[in-house]
């Protein structure tokens, strides 16, 4: 059930933003001006590029307003959903799925690319906007016809589609099963304690019913001696930085230390790395950064 936020008036939500109407519907009608676009190619796939719509500054202080006095004003979010939620993160989507010995693993396609304005402002209505206020949200949290990825509160409206087409009704048939479901943006993950393939035809059978296209291509199911990692973090025993990377980044440490400093690596990168592995095992994140403490670069 979407979360109720009952704002009826724009000259209310203007107040609580600390935004006159006059500005806000500037940037509505002049939209390709606060946006920058980007490309940047997607992870393990040399020919595919992620469309980026970064809003500029003035238009993200104005998104930034909304997720934080606006829609955070629900506390009420269901707890598997993970992405663009206050206190959740990688590891609250991948901790429960923590020695599952069966795991499916789905993406949704194309995911903020198939959330339309007209979505987004039906979303609104249905969360207790005002039509007119409800125009307004879609225009300011929407480029381009659609939700753009790099907007501040595209993760949070993302989740609100995602209820919308009746995530929980999923979740509920899954917990009838003893499976576990979770979200994080476009991922979805659901594990169990016994093989559940004979499930996966309706399962997603329902996704396709509800409206919720997967991309077939990324659909994984892992059994038993399989490593698994969920979100970034693997799950096989304990919440652990997958045994790959950690062989990759002492690696990368040790070069580091040597003065090799890895082609695109910067010490704001490294930092980022050594954050990661900080909530996700902090032995092992301390450890890269006692290596690599005394370099500059």
């Amino acid at each position: 059930m979407l979360p109720v936020i009952n704002i009826r008036s724009i000259k209310y939500l203007c107040k609580r933003i600390g935004f006159n109407f006059k500005e806000l519907n500037k940037i509505c009608l002049n939209k390709s001006r606060f946006y920058t676009t980007k490309y940047e190619k997607k992870k393990n796939r040399s020919d595919e590029f992620r469309t980026i719509n970064a809003p500029k500054t003035r238009l993200k202080i104005i998104q930034r307003l909304l997720l934080h006095i606006i829609y955070y004003e629900s506390k009420t979010l269901p707890d598997f959903l993970n992405g663009g939620v206050p206190e959740r993160s990688i590891l609250t989507n991948a901790t429960p799925h923590v020695k599952k010995p069966y795991i499916l693993f789905l993406d949704i396609e194309d995911f903020f690319d198939s959330i339309s304005r007209r979505q987004i402002r039906e979303i609104h209505r249905r969360m207790g906007f005002s039509p007119p206020v409800s125009s307004l949200l879609a225009d300011l949290t929407t480029y381009d016809k659609h939700l753009p990825q790099g907007a501040p509160t595209s993760p949070f409206l993302a989740n609100m589609y995602l209820i919308y087409h009746n995530i929980e009704k999923i979740r509920n048939f899954l917990l009838r099963k003893n499976l576990v479901l979770t979200t994080y943006v476009d991922d979805i993950t659901i594990s169990g304690d016994y093989d559940f393939s004979e499930y996966i035809p309706t399962i997603l059978e329902l996704f396709k019913k509800e409206g919720i296209k997967l991309n077939e291509k990324k659909t994984k199911y892992c059994r038993k001696n399989d490593e698994k990692i969920v979100t970034g973090v693997s799950v096989t025993t304990k919440i652990n930085v997958p045994r790959k990377k950690r062989c990759d980044f002492i690696k990368q440490a040790n070069h580091i230390k040597s003065g090799l400093i890895p082609d695109g690596m910067t010490r704001q990168k490294w930092n980022g790395i050594i954050a990661y592995c900080m909530a996700v095992n902090k032995p092992f994140g301390k450890t890269l950064k006692h290596i690599t403490a005394t370099v500059k670069f």
